[in-house]
């Protein structure tokens, strides 16, 4: 380094005016308009960059060009992306290196125009697992130069109009790949001294004096690359392999049918049948008889949303879902996570479940969206959005919701019901309350749907299919009332109407209304009622039972007109609820003498 700067000493005193010309008219030929720097560049070990006025955006680890920079850069810290953005990054005057990364690792430099360095656009001094991608460099000593450095990767850059394209010297494991190295004066790309087991692939050389040299250095690999009008296409000296094999193919070279004029193709594989001779050490097998063309990348796997259906029509008061399919394509197989947004619907709430699905791959996953409709909803049309999100993937689709009114209920039918028996007591017998249910003409009382009657609206009927009155529709379909039509028999535990009667309606004594309701089977609705007596009078003292103790209370409070009572009025007492205590309540009590008053059904 200390003969290097007492060069750019002497060089600098004798030339500075002739630089600073040059350097004037090629800005202004190129409309380059320069940011310039008192001193170099560096960014330090701990982060920063120095000097902090130049034009680079720093966050966290990325460093950002904001316009051209005239100096160079000293990267100092290792885990770094240095991306130009599009600007250029040139030599002042006697400057030797654009780019020193010289002891780093794991550092990226990108996308930056490089130019009319002396010796290296990007100098690589023992260093591991760099990335130089997507630069273009020109007018350099050597565009990239690679000395003592390993497992680099150099792909995607442009060089041309350098002494050389490339240099590898005493670096071993790098990858070349993917650039294009033209009119460079010297080499295109050279690899030499000790630069072993290096790969050479899928780059275009053209034009260069020599396309690749290769020198003092074995084992290294070229393949799929095109030489395309080199003047020397390739120099070599230890064996090297210049081929990737059968049916792969080795390098397109431009010279070949001029070099090989009776060369045929092999076995229509696109490669020729002669190999091409670079020396006795280093020959082509596979030469490809077409310029290579990199097979693109297969798509990269990715998923689709849909929606079935994705038009949901709801009435206020209802609900309805749509199936959300997450399909796999290309291999996709990872987790999406759904979420559902809308406008502001008031009364309409949305659910996804489950919210997290894995496609298969190439299969489906599915998530179900429930949306329901409150009863107040206002009436409109509206767009509910599911996206599916995927680490950076995202998509979504829209369902239409439209909420409408519910059609008006269709007019109760009103049929004829007669209740049997018509009179219980507590001495009554029987399982049933048997009731018989007659349409109005024009109504067939076959197409009554049992399961949907009830006993006002609180006891359904027997349904067990144990009972024949239940399977058979001779016994469920009679003709009661001897007009002629048919009408529909149910059953209802007694103990349960009774129970409901006496506990829940808390009537023990007098006529009660008993409304039958139910559909069709077409859902039109019917409502009928009948009028039964009951007497389950008798309990003064409310103890459940009938006897003499309720007697004794009858007698006590005995009050049929004017005070007898040794203790006056007390309706538990009055059980025809007449207002007086006299022999009719006395009369109820015995016919229902030692009975139990009705209890819950078992």
């Amino acid at each position: 380094m200390r003969k290097e700067n007492e060069r750019l000493e002497k060089k600098a005193a004798s030339g500075i005016m002739v630089t600073l010309l040059l350097l004037g008219m090629f800005m202004l030929a190129f409309n380059i308009q320069p940011v310039k720097a008192e001193e170099t560049i560096y960014i330090k070990p701990c982060g920063e960059v120095e000097p902090q006025t130049v034009p680079i955006q720093r966050d966290g680890n990325l460093y950002t060009f904001t316009d051209n920079i005239i100096d160079r850069i000293v990267v100092q810290r290792n885990n770094i992306i240095i991306d130009g953005k599009g600007y250029t990054l040139q030599s002042p005057a006697g400057s030797y290196y654009g780019f020193d990364l010289s002891f780093t690792s794991n550092v990226t430099v990108k996308n930056t125009f490089i130019k009319g360095f002396s010796d290296f656009g990007v100098f690589l001094y023992s260093c591991r697992s760099n990335t130089i991608v997507g630069n273009t460099l020109s007018n350099n000593g050597i565009g990239i130069n690679l000395y003592l450095g390993n497992d680099n990767t150099i792909s995607g850059n442009t060089l041309s109009n350098n002494g050389r394209g490339i240099n590898v010297f005493v670096s071993t494991g790098n990858l070349i790949e993917g650039n294009t190295a033209s009119k460079n004066s010297g080499t295109g790309i050279d690899i030499h001294d000790s630069s072993n087991t290096n790969i050479v692939r899928s780059n275009t050389i053209s034009e260069n004096s020599v396309g690749i040299g290769i020198r003092s250095a074995s084992n290294n690999r070229i393949y799929h690359n095109n030489f395309i009008g080199n003047t020397n296409q390739a120099e070599a000296g230890d064996a090297n392999s210049w081929d990737n094999g059968y049916p792969s193919g080795g390098n397109y070279w431009s010279d070949y049918t001029i070099r090989y004029p009776d060369a045929h193709e092999l076995d229509d594989s696109g490669i020729w049948d002669t190999p091409y001779v670079i020396d006795e050490n280093n020959r082509d097998y596979y030469p490809l008889m077409n310029p290579w063309t990199p097979t693109p990348p297969p798509p990269p796997s990715d998923f689709s949303i849909t929606a079935s259906p994705a038009v949901l029509t709801i009435e206020q008061g209802a609900s309805d879902t749509s199936i959300i399919t997450i399909g796999s394509l290309k291999g996709f197989n990872q987790q999406v996570e759904l979420t559902v947004t809308s406008e502001s619907i008031t009364g309409v709430t949305t659910t996804l479940n489950p919210l997290l699905v894995t496609p298969p791959p190439n299969e489906f996953a599915t998530s179900v969206l429930t949306v329901e409709v409150a009863t107040d909803a206002v009436l409109d049309e509206y767009v509910i959005t599911v996206t599916g999100t995927s680490g950076s993937l995202q998509h979504s689709v829209n369902i239409a919701l439209r909420v409408v009114a519910p059609p008006p209920p269709p007019p109760v039918v009103m049929t004829t019901v007669d209740i049997d028996p018509d009179t219980v007591n507590l001495r009554s017998k029987g399982q049933w309350i048997t009731t018989y249910i007659q349409l109005p003409e024009g109504y067939d009382a076959a197409n009554i749907n049992a399961s949907t009657i009830l006993l006002n609206g609180t006891i359904s009927p027997v349904l067990d299919p144990k009972y024949d009155f239940v399977t058979n529709s001779s016994q469920y379909l009679v003709d009661h009332s001897g007009d002629g039509i048919l009408e529909r028999m149910v059953k209802f535990n007694r103990t349960a109407v009774e129970y409901y009667i006496y506990h829940t309606q808390g009537i023990s004594y007098g006529n009660v209304a008993l409304t039958i309701t139910g559909q069709l089977l077409d859902g039109t609705p019917f409502e009928g009622t009948d009028t039964i007596f009951v007497n389950y009078a008798g309990d003064a003292n409310n103890d459940g039972t009938i006897n003499m103790v309720d007697l004794s209370v009858v007698s006590a409070h005995w009050y049929p007109g004017p005070p007898t009572g040794i203790l006056g009025y007390n309706a538990n007492a009055d059980f025809n609820n007449d207002a007086t205590i006299n022999i009719l309540d006395l009369a109820i009590l015995s016919a229902n003498w030692g009975q139990k008053v009705p209890s819950a059904p078992t």
